[in-house]
């Protein structure tokens, strides 16, 4: 995050020293101005501004006519609350006057993040106009094309027919829209067409071939089409693209569709798949007696703080600077250089020498060398504005290989010491080595006695009770447990991330999905029960399959549910990931008869103003806050706010991590709906669970 011009409202010169040197810990570079006088704030409304802090105790700057005057003014610019305290007020005020987000004084750590995301969240509009100009532009490249063209996704459907290929055929683009290109095959085009079409397109490769197909009027045509793979920057394919065209454009489209099936259209480099080929044709022909290789993948550092801060054509600019620096010639000899993710570069090296040692000794110099490439500082000049000064970094992981490997394995080795490098902060690299390979394999074993523990009834619920602050039982939180080796349970925080990464969380959740609607169900049967609430922690990645609204309503089907008894708990990352998606999930659920909670709320770096937006039913306070509110005021105040916050918006709160008689009491002071936590109820299997009312502990 560099070059921000930052507007600091505030009367303490302290403090403005403080929020200073909080900002230079993450921000290299940036401007901050303070004012605390009104003449300073009519001056101040002329100016540009990436951000406002804005402590609403300063004199004479009262915070309804301050706000008033920065939204008339500078209405794109974010506004954050700077303050040392928060009041129930002010936090109720902050969503409807629009404010960002607000930061208290002593948890400044969390500042940076809060003005980047408030920044992100004011450039949106911008961002997705310059995408539907881009999709524009194609849009019309596209209609004018003499040549038929037809886009279709992967199963395949088609979402995109040309005026060219609707004349040819004779459907219209309703009639074709959502339907499979096979509608034009009547029997005339061999199989062995369609086999090898689909061996070579699932290879990620370039078919070639000529179709017996017949318009919608029944005429019989035969046409020479080229297909290839359209596919993300890190290789992924997403859809598949055809052209048909007359004998002498076809050359010309031939030699179009194999540049934009192995090169990067921005940098000019080969991508993913050619580096992939380049590297078995290498393994192919080595043996024993080969001499090593190496695989470098490269990584710059902070890249989207550039796109968020400069615009893509800045961050354009910068990833063909860095392309053509790897390009350079080195003395090594001949280097493979390919873009293979967003802000990610991989460099392929040969003949490093027969010996391991000398071998592994110029993979050290290669990538110092690589690395002060990079280092050096750059200007980027987009179209129409002042010239940007970049200096970049970037975080480097390295793989050795030799013979009986596969390409596949040797990048993503490289990765994993990549991901190594990250972790140890900017500009770092490392090699890949038998320690980080026992990690993986260790991953992997996790991977395969996860996929064995769904099959083999390893998993159980566990249940902790919820209850009002007056002790009456309301419902439980549903708890996963994984049962490993007997006697030996695995903690959800080892299992859980890794159950993401490799997917296993969608059968893992749909799993305890279908135990909590079974409880329920159960439940149902027993007066004293039956008016409970059961809350279930659903992943971002499990919520946003495409099938879990109706497998959602399926469960609601089968078991008889009342949906409204059945809580899905989200935590921030959901909606962070992707606003607009979650919304729509979020208002399914709603529609379906669901209630939705906010887990852990007060943990992350989202925005406030989410809140306003999203439909949650209950708002759940983490239990750091919790912990440490009785001892520490600021706390106290923080968990008032969020009370304060939730009830303004009509939702119900949640205190997790209750754990002693005095957070309990003080909770209970603050008018917090419900309590969760030890000194109420550890959690205990499903089969143990009782519906009884919680009796406080006498005070000693």
């Amino acid at each position: 995050m560099t070059g921000l011009k930052l507007l600091l409202i505030d009367d303490s010169g302290p403090d403005e020293l403080v929020i200073r040197r909080r900002l230079m810990r993450a921000i290299p570079d940036f401007e901050l101005v303070q004012i605390d006088q009104p003449e300073q704030l009519r001056q101040a409304l002329d100016g540009h501004w990436d951000a406002i802090l804005y402590d609403p105790a300063v004199p004479h700057l009262d915070f309804k006519p301050t706000v008033t005057a920065l939204r008339e003014h500078l209405p794109d610019t974010p506004i954050i609350l700077v303050s040392g305290s928060v009041d129930e007020e002010t936090t109720v005020a902050t969503l409807l006057d629009g404010i960002s987000d607000f930061v208290l004084k002593d948890r400044l750590a969390r500042l940076p993040h809060a003005i980047h995301q408030a920044i992100d969240a004011s450039r949106e509009r911008t961002r997705r106009s310059a995408a539907e100009l881009a999709l524009d532009k194609f849009f019309q490249a596209a209609e004018h094309n003499p040549a038929a063209i037809l886009i279709t996704d992967t199963t395949p459907h088609i979402e995109y027919a040309n005026p060219a290929f609707q004349r040819i055929t004779g459907y219209s683009r309703d009639e074709l829209i959502g339907r499979n290109p096979s509608l034009l095959n009547r029997g005339l085009t061999p199989a062995s067409t369609y086999k090898d079409l689909w061996t070579t397109l699932r290879q990620g490769d370039v078919w070639r071939g000529e179709f017996h197909n017949t318009c919608k009027n029944g005429e019989a045509y035969v046409e020479e089409v080229i297909i290839a793979p359209v596919r993300r920057a890190d290789g992924t394919i997403t859809h598949y693209v055809g052209i048909q065209a007359e004998a002498t454009e076809r050359q010309k489209n031939e030699r179009l569709i194999q540049r934009l099936s192995f090169y990067d259209a921005l940098t000019d480099l080969p991508n993913r798949s050619l580096l992939l080929r380049r590297m078995a044709a290498i393994l192919e022909a080595a043996d024993q007696r080969s001499a090593y290789g190496m695989v470098l993948v490269l990584d710059l550092d902070g890249f989207k703080f550039i796109n968020d801060l400069h615009g893509f054509e800045v961050g354009d600019r910068v990833l063909v600077e860095i392309g053509d620096r790897l390009s350079a010639e080195m003395e090594e000899g001949p280097v493979l250089v390919a873009r293979v993710g967003g802000n990610k570069f991989a460099l392929l090296v040969e003949a490093l020498g027969r010996d391991e040692s000398g071998a592994l000794q110029r993979a050290r110099t290669i990538t110092e060398q690589i690395r002060r490439r990079v280092d050096q500082p750059l200007t980027a000049l987009p179209a129409g504005a002042s010239a940007v000064s970049i200096r970049p970094s970037a975080s480097i992981g390295v793989s050795l290989f030799r013979h009986q490997e596969n390409p596949e394995t040797i990048l993503n080795k490289a990765e994993i010491a990549l991901a190594q490098a990250r972790e140890l902060g900017r500009g770092e690299w490392r090699i890949f080595d038998p320690a980080l390979q026992r990690a993986l394999e260790s991953r992997m074993q996790m991977e395969v006695d996860l996929a064995a523990a769904i099959e083999g009834d390893q998993f159980s619920l566990a249940l902790q009770s919820v209850y009002t602050c007056q002790g009456r039982i309301s419902g439980a939180e549903a708890l996963l447990r994984w049962q490993r080796a007997p006697g030996k349970f695995v903690p959800p925080s080892q299992f859980i991330p890794v159950a993401e990464a490799c997917g296993l969380i969608e059968p893992i959740g749909y799993w305890v999905l279908q135990q909590a609607a079974q409880r329920l169900h159960i439940w149902a049967s027993d007066p004293a029960t039956r008016s409970l609430r059961l809350s279930v922690n659903v992943s971002a990645r499990q919520f946003f399959q495409p099938d879990f609204i109706r497998r959602l309503r399926a469960l609601k089907r089968r078991f008889d549910l009342d949906p409204s008894r059945m809580v899905i708990e989200l935590t921030e990352s959901v909606f962070l990931e992707n606003l607009k998606l979650a919304r729509t999930r979020m208002e399914q659920c709603v529609k379906s008869g669901f209630r939705l909670a906010l887990d852990d709320f007060g943990t992350g770096y989202s925005s406030l103003s989410y809140l306003n937006h999203l439909p949650f039913h209950t708002l759940k306070i983490d239990r750091s806050f919790v912990n440490d509110m009785v001892v520490n005021p600021r706390n106290e105040e923080i968990v008032r706010a969020t009370i304060a916050l939730g009830h303004a918006l009509e939702l119900t709160v949640v205190a997790e991590g209750v754990e002693t008689r005095q957070q309990l009491e003080r909770l209970q002071a603050l008018g917090c709906d419900f309590v969760q936590g030890y000194l109420l109820a550890r959690p205990v299997l499903e089969m143990e669970w009782t519906s009884t009312d919680f009796e406080p502990p006498e005070a000693s």
